[in-house]
């Protein structure tokens, strides 16, 4: 082989290699960039898994207390599977107590629900007739029974009228309270 063939053999090698290199390099440049731009995201999710789980003991004892909390809440819901049977609950509830406080009932409604999910509202709305003493006496039994009950409308009237006493006063309530739908 002569000097001239050897030339010609390295100089086309070195386009060869040139042109497979131009090629070839941009693409590994690339593939690169996006191995370091995954390598950047895995440490990223590395680092926010370790923070979750870092976490993960303070949450346990929130949810505990949490847990602990509406354990300790569940005997003084109502008892009921669902909101109808917790309503007739709460006005055969509410009846009950009216009349140990000598009061009498002129109208109860059921309030609508307007709660979704296990957590229940139901609601009455009372109306009826008796003296301070049963008026106030009924409202302390409310908020006092071993029910979570709530008070949400009040309204107490005297009638003013020709024919009642002036002790009879005219009452107007709403009262809720809250059931597990299971």
């Amino acid at each position: 082989m002569i000097d001239r063939d050897r030339r010609a053999i390295v100089v086309g090698g070195a386009i060869i290699l040139g042109a497979i290199g131009w090629r070839a390099v941009p693409a590994v440049w690339r593939m690169g960039g996006t191995a370091r731009e995954e390598a950047a995201q895995v440490v990223h999710l590395a680092a926010r898994s370790q923070q979750i789980v870092s976490r993960r003991a303070g949450l346990e004892v929130v949810l505990r207390a949490r847990t602990d909390s509406l354990i300790a809440l569940a005997p003084r819901l109502l008892q009921a599977n669902s909101a109808t049977v917790g309503n007739a609950a709460l006005s055969s509830l509410l009846t009950m107590w009216a009349q140990d406080h000598k009061l009498s009932m002129t109208r109860l409604d059921q309030l609508p629900d307007s709660t979704a999910g296990i957590f229940r509202r139901v609601g009455i709305s009372l109306q009826g007739e008796g003296d301070l003493a049963g008026v106030s006496g009924l409202l302390r039994k409310i908020e006092a029974g071993r029910q979570l009950l709530s008070v949400r409308r009040l309204s107490v009237t005297n009638p003013n009228d020709a024919t009642s006493s002036p002790q009879r006063l005219h009452f107007d309530l709403q009262v809720v309270g809250w059931l597990i739908e299971w």
